[in-house]
């Protein structure tokens, strides 16, 4: 019994260190446009890599098995666009992968280029048709948020609800006291008067009287354009005054 229980130790040892050695290993993302793609064979094994087979070249199988996998799969299932639905998603530790691949199948590995990603990027199920999982809201590609790397921002944290987002288009003094620390609640922020005090104007007298005044009184503009015209009407005057006394 002891050298199967010892047998049986060392097996699981080995599949633990297996699976930590691979997901230490830097990871580096594909995009590439397979054509008869249906030629191959993917497996995965216990390692958590792919094993890649070949139904058509045994020189494509021996350039997989050479290489460490950690995903191959479409990179948008759910698009309609037929240059689209060739691309596939391919990880591995080595770029020589593809090199090689593109080198002996030119007409097959066509279009690869590197892109940046993390394991846990998240996709929503209506995300759209660049999702690479299935899709059930809008038929139609997400491109910006493809651009933005949404799903990456996603895959770290979907947002909290003790996070508060202000915008504004104006200027902020980003050192002024009242942007330090969490905002008060909004009960604090309520101005009560002190006991005894008068009662003011309420603000809706306060809002007419505003508008009377503003009714009343010219506007800058007008008022200096006024001033402009009668300047120039009584120096016309004065001109047309001072022509005659001459004659």
């Amino acid at each position: 019994m002891k050298p199967i229980a010892m047998i049986l130790l060392l097996s699981c040892f080995w599949q633990g260190w297996s699976q930590q050695n691979s997901e230490d290993t830097e990871r580096l993302y594909f995009h590439v446009n397979i054509s008869n793609a249906q030629t191959l064979i993917i497996t995965e094994k216990k390692d958590n890599t792919i094993a890649v087979l070949s139904m058509a070249s045994d020189r494509e199988t021996q350039i997989y098995a050479s290489h460490k996998i950690f995903r191959f799969k479409k990179a948008c299932p759910n698009t309609k666009r037929d240059l689209l639905k060739t691309v596939h998603t391919i990880s591995t530790d080595n770029p020589e992968l593809l090199g090689s691949l593109q080198y002996n199948f030119p007409d097959k590995y066509t279009r690869v280029g590197q892109f940046f990603t993390t394991e846990n990027a998240y996709y929503p199920n209506d995300y759209g048709t660049t999702s690479p999982v299935e899709n059930l809201g809008a038929p139609y590609p997400a491109y910006d948020l493809d651009m933005i790397m949404a799903p990456e921002a996603w895959g770290i944290t979907r947002g909290n609800s003790q996070v508060i987002v202000g915008i504004s288009d104006a200027k902020i003094d980003s050192l002024d006291p009242d942007f330090k620390g969490p905002p008060p609640p909004p009960e604090a922020t309520k101005r009560e008067a002190p006991p005894g005090a008068p009662d003011g104007p309420k603000p809706q007298n306060k809002g007419r009287m505003l508008r009377h005044r503003r009714a009343t009184q010219p506007e800058p503009r007008k008022a200096r354009i006024n001033l402009r015209v009668n300047l120039v009407v009584h120096a016309s005057i004065a001109i047309v005054k001072f022509t005659r006394q001459q004659n």
